[in-house]
């Protein structure tokens, strides 16, 4: 849905996805791209801190440095 154009119900089903599956990378990472794309950087902090939380130590996964970069460059 995101690469139709469509964030907001790209994010919904990555939240309806996430109620089932709990922190799974890529349900939280492509959550966290929606809400960018919606404006809404809260809702995008939250998915990527997530993210970063539930991610072993030293992985190397690709959206780990996108999630990293965004955390530190946003506002708490």
């Amino acid at each position: 849905m995101m690469e139709q154009g469509r964030p907001g119900e790209a994010l919904e089903a990555y939240e309806r996805s996430l109620d089932l599956y709990p922190r799974r990378f890529n349900g939280l990472l492509g959550a966290a791209r929606a809400a960018r794309e919606l404006g809404e950087p809260a809702a995008a902090r939250a998915f990527y801190t997530e993210l970063v939380e539930s991610s072993a130590d030293g992985s190397t996964r690709e959206g780990l440095a996108e999630a990293r970069a965004f955390l530190s460059a946003s506002p708490h």
